[in-house]
């Protein structure tokens, strides 16, 4: 049988396109990160689906006490391993999934199922211990509320309470309600405090603390304390979660080998742990007895004024009228104060039902209405009412703007005889209108149409603008979105950048003193390796760089390498040891060689 040439290279180019025929089996490995959870914490779970590269369904088990969150996007990722003699292959997707627990216990965790082409496809399962962390005297953690109650749409603070007793060499932070921090209208509320400001990383993001002394139980303590404002969006009962803080702390000293053979004394490290509590508030709705019929949403504490232009005007003359609410409170859920259930704005005044959105400003809201006086005999503006409910006397209130003075001066009548009767029929789509002796055609309406009405070319740009404005704020939020989901592929794609810009940064310290040059030069290495495999904050020690090791991420002779250096580096940094310019300058290229031999080995 023969094979034409041309249908061969169909064929060929078919399975380029398709390497994953949908008869493949896909292979899925699940590995977690350990066996035994504290409450509080979060391990990780690496998720490998070999055979595919395409879309997939991911479901995960329900279990109660536990929470499983993916963090990001899937990574795409294509491996070759050579172990002894033996070719193994990877190409496909690698899942990260965070797991936390909500109470204590010993949990079977069945697997997790993926379906792809319509075939599902199960993991194996694990054993998973989750116990309580312990109470450590030389670290604690809370997070705590000014009350236990609150009204709907009432800002709630929270406050994170870091107390330790030791020098911290490193820490990491999780705190969940980052993690929701668009759903709840998350702000970091004013530090303020006798203590010494300073900025420590919570996640992924830099917050101010206020640093300060306590003494707690005969025991002194270094305070580390932030706030935040959160709006529950639903009333019922809203759970904070629990926080968690690991630190590496010193512990004495031991003897290690650096990279050159000698026996040198370092410092001995221990990694201790602390989680607050979780909590759970309850979020009342707000009273439907006795709401006024001026209450349009506000609720906290507010203040209302009111201002126009001109002061002086004709009888059918359009007045913008700028109505701004300041105060206490969330802006975006106020809508605008109602006038017409005033009998004085009803009966003088002509209101506009066109109202634009209000402009939310840092200092309140403004709302900008449109009204018309009816006749000449209007010496003011009345007063605005706004009602708004108060959480702290738990009660609605009611406030006025102050009444603006107002000269309406009164405009002629046109009479019958003033109408000038066209011969024809009266065409509505009479572009202009032309003055003919005396008075006005009779199918005017308004005082601007005896003005020019001709379109203008220019005003055609007003029709196009906001659309293409519209699809590129849509095509930059998308995008923007898009990475924002994909974190941990963004961090792969840029460590290798970001980690020589800490180099750079490093570089600029070769001639200082003192350890400001080891310090950057440990933290470009480590900040390498953690955004090159997603992990968080302060999780690069010699343990996880060994963790790393066993689980294959990490080469030995990586490990090894990178290990050795940072203990020289640490013990450099902790010593009295002087070292030159020319001695700096060896270490930076040796860093150097070894972030480019990671990068080449890491994928």
């Amino acid at each position: 049988m023969k094979i034409r040439l041309d249908s061969l290279i169909l064929l060929v180019f078919l399975l380029f396109l398709n390497p994953y025929p949908t008869f493949a089996e896909l292979k899925i490995e699940l590995q977690p990160s350990a066996s035994t959870l504290l409450l509080g914490d979060e391990i990780t779970l690496q998720l490998k689906i070999d055979g595919t590269q395409s879309q997939v369904e991911l479901i995960s088990p329900g279990i109660d006490g536990l929470v499983f969150r993916v963090m990001g996007r899937p990574a795409r990722s294509s491996q070759t391993f050579f172990v002894n003699g033996k070719v193994t292959s990877f190409s496909g997707l690698v899942y990260t999934i965070g797991v936390s627990a909500e109470k204590t216990g010993s949990y079977k965790i069945p697997g997790f199922e993926v379906v792809y082409d319509g075939k599902a496809y199960k993991s194996d399962g694990f054993n998973l211990l989750v116990k309580e962390p312990g109470q450590q005297s030389k670290m604690k953690l809370s997070v705590h509320t000014d009350k236990k109650s609150y009204y709907w749409q009432e800002p709630v603070t929270v406050t994170l309470k870091w107390l330790i007793q030791e020098d911290v060499e490193d820490y990491g932070f999780r705190f969940p309600l980052l993690g929701q921090k668009e759903q709840l209208a998350l702000t970091m509320k004013e530090q303020t405090g006798s203590g010494l400001p300073i900025n420590l990383n919570l996640e992924r993001f830099k917050v101010p603390f206020i640093k300060s002394s306590e003494t707690l139980e005969g025991e002194a303590f270094t305070v580390y304390q932030t706030s935040f404002v959160i709006i529950p969006p639903d009333p019922g009962p809203f759970k904070i979660p629990a926080a968690s803080v690991k630190a590496m702390i010193r512990e004495g000293t031991e003897l290690k080998r650096d990279v050159f053979g000698r026996v040198i004394r370092t410092p001995k490290l221990k990694r201790i742990f602390a989680a607050s509590k979780p909590l759970q508030i309850s979020v009342e709705s707000l009273p439907s007895d006795n709401r006024p019929v001026y209450f349009t949403g506000a609720v906290g504490r507010f203040q209302i004024n009111t201002s126009i232009e001109h002061t002086r005007v004709k009888v059918g003359d359009p007045v913008e009228l700028s109505i701004k609410i300041t105060g206490e409170g969330r802006y975006e859920v106020i809508e605008p104060p109602l006038l017409t259930e005033s009998k004085e704005f009803g009966e003088n005044f002509s209101i506009s039902t066109n109202l634009q959105p209000g402009d939310i400003q840092p200092d309140g809201v403004l709302f900008k209405q449109t009204i018309r006086p009816r006749h000449d005999h209007i010496t003011r503006i009345p007063s605005i009412k706004f009602s708004y409910f108060n959480p702290l006397l738990e009660t609605y209130q009611t406030i006025e703007s102050k009444p603006i003075p107002l000269k309406v001066l009164a405009t002629g009548k046109v009479k019958k005889e003033d109408v000038i009767v066209h011969s024809g029929p009266v065409s509505r789509e009479v572009q202009s209108f032309t003055r003919e002796g005396k008075g006005i055609f009779a199918n005017y309406m308004f005082e601007d149409a005896l003005e020019p009405q001709t379109l203008n070319w220019s005003w055609l740009l007003l029709l196009f603008f906001p659309p293409g404005l519209y699809i590129a704020a849509l095509v930059y939020s998308n995008r923007k979105l898009k990475l924002q989901n994909d974190l941990s592929l963004v961090r792969a794609k840029t460590a290798k950048s970001v980690g020589f810009k800490r180099l750079k940064q490093a570089k600029k310290q070769l001639g200082s003193e003192g350890d400001v040059f080891y310090l950057e030069l440990s933290r470009a290495l480590r900040g390498y390796v953690a955004d090159k495999l997603n992990l968080g904050a302060g999780e690069v020690t010699a343990v996880d760089l060994k963790n790393l090791e066993a689980k294959g991420d990490l080469s030995p002779d990586i490990v090894s390498k990178l290990v050795e250096f940072l203990d020289e580096l640490d013990r450099r940094r902790f010593t009295s040891q002087a070292s030159s310019a020319e001695g700096h300058g060896r270490l930076f290229d040796s860093a150097s060689q070894l972030m480019q031999e990671m990068d080449k080995k890491i994928r």
